[in-house]
This record gives structure tokens, C-alpha cells and sequence, in this order.
């Protein structure tokens, strides 16, 4: 949500300069930016799970399907709302319209992403998300150490891991060793972060 706001603000500056009257496609696009960002915040930054316990099961499931249906589409309408702000943002800057006999590809928007290890905890959550929420028209810049990331990523598996055997009662011998599990953290590890920082 945070990331269409800031995309909804330049939008807004670039499409009504001054305070410019709304023209009928800048208010219908800069609305369709406003719906998406509501819905992300409502899907991905709601806190339905922490109230299920004080929720009647059927206001839980009508809160949980509404979550679910924001989800749905969300890189598809991305794509069109970037696809259609990009030609706008074209049009403007080279001051004419498009009269259909051009293609005008428009500009790409650049989303940069500093410090990625600066909050190594939010590092997997953050490079899920960039994943989760791509487009032809988004390109995102991370930079960080990435040394760093996957030795935090690998105790953070590590941890997870061994969670279960830590509040296991009546017996004090884990079935696994602790470097077979701390293997297996690394190795989850890399193909997470193969996945999600493809080469």
C-alpha cells in the first residue's frame, strides 16, 4: 500500500500540476490507483487473523473472503493502471497525443529499494512482495548486502525449524541433529533466495 501511495502521489503531481482541473481520464485512472491501494491494504495489511478469536464465523469468513477477492487480479490491475499511466505520463511529456498511428511505449517507473539489509528480519516479507507484486512496467532496484540477508535468512529457517522440538515434552532426544537442521535451514535459504532474487 505503501508503494502505490507513493505511485498515486507522482501520478497526481505529474497528471494535475498546479492544482489543474481533472480531466475525465486523469480522474477515473488516479481513482482506479486509489481502489488498488485500498484493496492492498485491505488484503496484505489487515489484521483479520489477530480478530478471528472475537469474530462470529460468519463475519470472520465474510472478512476473509473479502480480503481474498482484493487479492485477486492485483498484477493484472497493476499492469493496466501502470500500462495506462505510463501512456498518459508519455503523452504529457512529449506534448502531443497519441493519434494512433505511433506506438508510444511510454516511460517504465523505477521503484528503488535501499538498505534491503537494514532490517534483515523484514528482508524475506519485503523480497515477497516485490515477487508477489511485478510488472513489465516495474523495475526494482534493491540494494544491500546480500551476504548478510542469507546468513539472517538462514537463521531465521534455522529458527523456525527447530521450534517444534523445543516445546516437545516427554523426551529430550531430538530425531534429527542440530547441523542436519542447521543444513537443511541453509539449504532452504538458497533456494528461497533463487527464487526470489532470480539471477
Amino acid at each position: 500500500a505503501a508503494i502505490l501511495a507513493r505511485i498515486e502521489r507522482r501520478a497526481t503531481q505529474i497528471l494535475l500540476p498546479n492544482g489543474a482541473d481533472r480531466y475525465d481520464f486523469d480522474r477515473d485512472l488516479l481513482s482506479a490507483i486509489e481502489r488498488l491501494t485500498n484493496d492492498v491494504a485491505l488484503a496484505w495489511d489487515g489484521n483479520v487473523e489477530q480478530r478471528a478469536a472475537h469474530l462470529d464465523p460468519e463475519m470472520y469468513a465474510a472478512e476473509v473472503r473479502q480480503a481474498e477477492y482484493a487479492r485477486l487480479g492485483f498484477n493484472d490491475r497493476l499492469n493496466e493502471i501502470l500500462d495506462k499511466l505510463a501512456k498518459e505520463i508519455g503523452q504529457r511529456e512529449s506534448g502531443k497525443r497519441d493519434d494512433g498511428n505511433r506506438e508510444d511505449r511510454g516511460p517504465i517507473f523505477l521503484l528503488p529499494v535501499d538498505d534491503l539489509d537494514l532490517n534483515p528480519m523484514r528482508t524475506l516479507d519485503l523480497l515477497r512482495l516485490l515477487r508477489m507484486a511485478h510488472s513489465p512496467r516495474l523495475l526494482t532496484l534493491a540494494l544491500g548486502n546480500l551476504a548478510l540477508v542469507d546468513t539472517v535468512l538462514a537463521a531465521k529457517y534455522f529458527g523456525e525449524f527447530t521450534e517444534p522440538f523445543r516445546h516437545a515434552t516427554g523426551t529430550s532426544v531430538w530425531p534429527v541433529s542440530q547441523e542436519e537442521i542447521a543444513q537443511a535451514a541453509r539449504q532452504t535459504t538458497a533456494h528461497a533466495l533463487r527464487k526470489l532474487l532470480p539471477p
